[in-house]
């Protein structure tokens, strides 16, 4: 009995510790260059990180303030943290429903998910309230891109055409961002 048992048992191998003191380490070249920009995105990061949380202790105060959060909106689109982009969206909407700003950075963080049903919903919102708008909003353009990738997605391609189109209208200079030719399956 003793001897399955010492069979079946696990053994345990204890691998030897391997620790490289940080002046023994070599160098290769460009590494340090990397080491630096990575130490300065992390700070980036981080700094970004306590303003989106200065932020989020305001928002906890003043609840009702949609500047405030649009701007966290903003930063944690910065952040990539796009579960927490859509909660400030979603909170600034509870707010003003009228907030163009609000729909736009909420179909870019649907975007980002890859949730492009929801993007193209709330891009659709976003253009709804542009189109009854008198002011200019300085990121149309972008936001009709938005809505042309997302429709190009889901195979709609007149629709993105149409959208392109309109983009390219309100900014001129973004025809380099759009090149060769729009292919996909579904409905023209």
């Amino acid at each position: 009995m003793k001897l399955f048992r010492n069979l079946f048992r696990k053994k345990e191998r204890k691998e030897p510790e391997v620790t490289v003191a940080e002046h023994e380490r070599p160098i290769f070249e460009g590494q340090e260059a990397a080491t630096e920009e990575s130490a300065q995105t992390a700070e980036s990061s981080d700094s970004l990180l306590d303003t989106f949380n200065r932020l989020q202790q305001q928002a906890d105060k003043s609840p009702e303030d949609t500047d405030l959060l649009l701007r966290m909106a903003e930063i944690a689109y910065q952040l990539k943290d796009y579960v927490a982009m859509q909660d400030a969206c979603e909170k600034a909407i509870v707010v003003d429903n009228r907030l163009l700003r609000a729909y736009h950075l909420y179909a870019q963080a649907c975007s980002a998910q890859h949730d492009t049903i929801n993007a193209i919903a709330m891009s659709t919102k976003a253009i709804m309230l542009l189109e009854e708008q008198d002011t200019a909003y300085p990121s149309a353009a972008e936001l009709y891109r938005l809505r042309g990738q997302q429709l190009m997605l889901v195979g709609d391609k007149a629709g993105a055409e149409t959208d392109m189109k309109k983009m390219l209208q309100l900014d001129s200079s973004a025809a380099r961002q759009v090149s060769g030719d729009f292919e996909a399956e579904g409905r023209d």
